[in-house]
């Protein structure tokens, strides 16, 4: 094994191996080149670790980078307030029938420009990166196609994404 870079030692890492979780209570994941090379407990480190940059993780947890396969990012609107109803037991039906449900967010965000599709959306691009720890998500332009984005504006929802510095 070349030399590594880096060293995340002093962990609890969580595993994956064979179908079954694992946790190794104290250790350490060897980096070369902006990769994992090794991981395992800090006792059997490569002789590769040996100059590499040093961070001790302090006996946190570390995990694998968690993936998000299906988050609808861009759309204009706000439907709390419906939460709220079916909290209190209004049904879904009667909503939608008061115009709002699915119907009110895609009106909103047919009619929204640009910028302020990207105003509000860099935020929740931001809480799911970081509050809730994805590295990679997967971004859908609407429920359905032909329903929800037709046309240009599903074009535009693709286009924004770039905007964000992500791909759709």
């Amino acid at each position: 094994m070349t030399v590594a870079d880096r060293v995340l030692a002093n962990a609890r890492i969580a595993t994956m191996r064979d179908d079954s979780l694992g946790l190794i209570e104290d250790g350490a994941i060897l980096c070369r080149g902006g990769e994992i090379a090794w991981v395992g407990p800090t006792e059997q480190l490569p002789a590769a670790a040996r100059g590499a940059e040093r961070i001790d993780c302090g006996g946190k947890l570390v995990t694998p980078g968690l993936i998000d396969c299906h988050t609808h990012l861009v759309f204009a609107g706000n439907r709390a307030h419906e939460f709220e109803l079916r909290l209190t037991g209004v049904s879904y039906e009667k909503i939608a029938q008061s115009g709002g449900g699915i119907v009110s967010t895609v009106a909103a965000t047919r009619a929204a420009d640009q910028d302020t599709l990207t105003r509000q959306s860099e935020p929740r691009l931001c809480h799911v990166m970081i509050k809730l720890l994805s590295q990679h998500m997967q971004f859908r332009q609407g429920h359905g196609s032909g329903y929800c984005m037709m046309g240009q504006k599903s074009l535009h929802c693709t286009c924004y994404t770039g905007k964000l510095g992500v791909s759709s």
